[in-house]
């Protein structure tokens, strides 16, 4: 049985133990190593077009969101796997892309006999003719937490430009150091008003408000 003053001795051990360990810790946090996305590659990323999607939703007479999709848009993405908030990414979404699943030419009672889809990508809507791109550019990327983050950047839309937000979800990594192949997938959303873009027309029956989806999945690109 160990007497008090060694008792004392082990006790005193085991704090400086505990608080080197907690310096440590403390260190490697105030290093940046907490800032690491571990196991992912640094470099160029593209998107999946087999697995990526882009939805908007816009509520319709206050009464369900009108869901919609835009078919043909690139994302590219410059990682910094040691420090996400160094990555730059582009989004560009061609317009006429634009897909509303609109039941032309059914018998359905409140259909009209339209292609909707051109509708909404031609004069007075998405004017995709005069402004063929829609651009997000990032700015500045804030690291929240280990795998949530948010993009300020520049949406440019019907030739204005204003800067929004994209809060993103790392879903998930995949890495192959040997023959240097690596995947990230990304959940992201935003909410813009439309009428900041000059877009206003039918609010409020259609709202103001446009929330923004992106899932998609980015793989390196090993080509340059």
């Amino acid at each position: 049985m160990q007497n008090p003053i060694q008792q004392i001795t082990v006790l005193a051990t085991a704090i400086a133990l505990a608080l080197c360990l907690h310096t440590t810790v403390y260190a490697n946090e105030a290093s940046g190593e907490d800032r690491v996305v571990e196991g992912a590659i640094s470099g160029t990323y593209r998107i999946d077009r087999t697995h990526a999607n882009l939805t908007w939703k816009v509520m319709h007479k206050g009464l369900a969101k009108y869901v919609a999709r835009f078919t043909d848009f690139e994302a590219v993405l410059e990682f910094d796997a040691d420090d996400p908030k160094n990555s730059k990414l582009e989004v560009t979404v061609d317009p006429a892309s634009v897909r509303t699943d609109y039941p032309q030419g059914k018998p359905y009672k409140f259909a009209k006999d339209e292609d909707f889809d051109a509708k909404l990508a031609g004069v007075g809507w998405f004017d995709a003719a005069a402004f063929p791109v829609i651009n997000f550019r990032a700015t500045t990327i804030e690291r929240t937490s280990k795998n949530t983050g948010k993009i300020t950047g520049d949406l440019t839309f019907l030739g204005v430009s204003k800067s929004i937000i994209l809060d993103v979800t790392l879903n998930g990594t995949q890495s192959n150091f040997d023959d240097n192949t690596g995947a990230l997938g990304f959940s992201g959303r935003t909410v813009i008003k439309r009428s900041e873009f000059g877009l206003a027309r039918f609010i409020p029956l259609v709202a103001d408000e446009v929330e923004i989806y992106m899932e998609v999945e980015f793989y390196l690109d090993n080509e340059e």
